[in-house]
């Protein structure tokens, strides 16, 4: 199982659940609902048990389990599993612990972190508000933040992550910050940028900030925490009495999962992956699988507002020039075994989690877990299972391939940038391009017949040659397979555009003053380090092109040098894909 990042032993399985629990509810009408659910899901269990689909619904049971068999060994963090259908809980399981130091089995009312899935409850108070006409979507974050710099960001430019807004998590990283990670700080930090990614609404890039931004929108029109805003408009309504967003480092959460990784060399195989977050919006809700089941109801018949408020929640976003955006509030859309779904994933520390809700098939899966896992597979297989009998999955279907003569692979073969990515060299290896960076040393590309090439995959990107007017190679276009991203355009460096030595007129020291932390750039053995005092490893660059140096760092892969009018060094920016061109200012040297 690759999707799995640990595999090896887990919790026994624990007897499954093929009915609908009813959960504690804030009001008459969510109680009567969720028993109505559980009392039909327990009468079709009834009838099924006495005839043919007793058998289809077991088959389909244990096709679920088969999933997870890595967790059927004692010793193991795990999940918890929901499945929906047809208006009730088809299915409820559990495998492996909550807590590896007290044996503590993980069950339908183990407390979760749910990281991003934070974001579609985030989204619906900011449209719960906009329906009551609290606040309007076009207002500028400014009327209600005052302390946001005068870039120009609507709230619906946060919702939809076209702000701009630098990613705070890189920004904690690159500002050293290995602590508790509260949401003051993230405050002052947006208060002290002084760039962003790109003008608002003129492109995309997934920003944690934005949403720690609607959380505190959501507490500045409401005159109530967040926290409170959230129980009494969303999870009251929907009778999750288990739910709610983590303010509070200290606080002791019971029943409360813990995080893990693997971690071969030690004893038990496993290490704890401890969660250092009093952030909220973005993140930081902690749920329930039964909680969530009944957010999963409400999907599939709505509780909280009315058919145009659902229509909104789902709807794609889009840019200033009209295209659209794979992201709605707190939600975004994809292909699940030829089913569409709107769904969320989320991962933080050891925990991930996903929530997917098939509209035309009112099905959904909900799976909860402690230890880090691509969740997309075993949500492609258990729908599978459900809605295609098992049928055997179809790989996509791609465009032949084609073979190109080794002169237009020459033509093709050179280096290209994107706009916050690592440089890529196209390699003419015989006859055959080689795709290559920094971290990677090398993949096949495969061009297709229809002008297309890619890495002999699609599951996020495939690309297209960009021609100039006289017929040259501009670059190539990276194409989201998913429509999720936008287009974005690797442009060809020029033959000449090579590293410039010598490196030591960039050492000295540079500061960030919107982090507030400085850098200590040495040359060493021909190689430019960087040092700060938070940090226990150097960093190590190497020179890629002229004035551009890149490192294995995911948290500081891109250096680039900006010059004065005189041409010396006059500052370094950073450049990661969510968080670009920060400003490292040099310090001028002691006289």
């Amino acid at each position: 199982m690759a999707w799995l990042a640990a595999a090896g032993s887990a919790e026994p399985l624990r007897a499954a659940t093929l009915e609908a629990t009813p959960a504690a509810a804030a009001n008459e009408h969510t109680r009567a609902r969720a028993d109505a659910s559980a009392d039909a899901v327990a009468s079709a269990d009834a009838g099924a048990d006495a005839g043919a689909g007793a058998g289809a619904a077991r088959a389909r049971a244990r096709g679920a389990d088969a999933l997870f068999t890595d967790f059927t060994r004692p010793g193991s963090p795990g999940l918890a599993l929901g499945i929906w259908h047809n208006g009730k809980v088809a299915y409820r399981q559990s495998y492996g612990r909550a807590n590896l130091e007290q044996h503590t089995p993980i069950t339908s009312q183990t407390v979760f972190h749910v990281a991003s899935l934070s974001k579609q409850f985030t989204a619906l108070s900011i449209a719960l508000l906009a329906r009551d006409g609290k606040l309007k979507l076009d207002d500028d974050v400014r009327r209600y933040l005052p302390y946001v710099p005068p870039f120009g960001i609507t709230l619906d430019n946060l919702v939809h992550h076209t702000s701009g807004l630098r990613d705070q998590w890189l920004l904690f990283d690159l500002a050293g910050h290995e602590g508790v990670r509260r949401q003051h700080q993230v405050v002052n930090m947006v208060a002290r940028q002084r760039g962003l990614n790109f003008a608002p609404g003129t492109d995309y890039a997934y920003s944690n900030t934005g949403y720690t931004l609607l959380a505190e929108t959501v507490a500045a029109v409401s005159g109530k925490s967040f926290r409170q805003f959230t129980q009494e408009q969303v999870f009251a309504p929907l009778g999750m009495s288990h739910s709610f967003f983590y303010d509070d480092y200290n606080e002791i959460v019971p029943n409360r999962a813990e995080s893990y990784e693997p971690a071969p060399k030690s004893a038990t195989g496993w290490q704890r992956i401890p969660l250092n977050y009093e952030t909220f919006g973005a993140t930081s809700l902690h749920t329930t699988l039964d909680d969530m089941m009944l957010y999963v109801a409400h999907l599939s018949r709505p509780v909280i507002g009315d058919a145009a408020l659902q229509t909104q929640l789902r709807a794609p976003g889009h840019l200033r020039d009209g295209s659209p955006v794979n992201y709605g509030f707190g939600l975004l859309t994809r292909d699940y075994a030829g089913h569409k779904a709107v769904l969320h994933t989320g991962a933080d520390a050891g925990f991930a989690a996903i929530v997917a809700y098939l509209p035309a098939d009112d099905f959904g899966v909900v799976i909860l877990t402690n230890t880090p896992m691509d969740l997309h597979e075993p949500v492609t297989k258990i729908v599978n299972i459900w809605l295609n009998d098992g049928a055997p999955l179809r790989p996509p279907v791609l465009a032949p391939a084609a073979l190109l003569p080794k002169a237009r692979l020459a033509e093709i073969a050179g280096r290209y940038t994107g706009p916050a990515d690592r440089l890529i060299t196209l390699d003419l290896q015989g006859d055959t391009l080689v795709w290559k960076t920094l971290t990677n040393t090398g993949e096949k590309v495969v061009f297709r017949k229809d002008g297309s090439f890619d890495l002999d995959e699609r599951e996020w990107n495939y690309y297209r040659l960009r021609r100039g007017p006289r017929g040259e190679i501009l670059g190539f276009d990276s194409i989201d397979s998913r429509g999720q991203e936008t287009t974005k355009l690797y442009r060809r460096l020029p033959a000449d555009d090579l590293p410039r030595p010598p490196l030591d007129e960039l050492a000295g020291d540079y500061h960030s003053e919107e982090l507030d932390i400085t850098y200590q750039f040495r040359v060493e053995s021909g190689q430019l380090i960087a040092r700060s005092l938070w940090r226990f490893e150097p960093v190590r660059f190497t020179a890629v092109a002229a004035d551009r140096f890149e490192s294995s760092e995911w948290w500081i892969p891109i250096l680039t040098v900006r010059r004065d009018a005189s041409g010396k060094p006059a500052a370094l920016l950073v450049t990661s894909s969510r968080a670009r061109a920060i400003v490292l200012d040099r310090v001028p040297s002691a006289k």
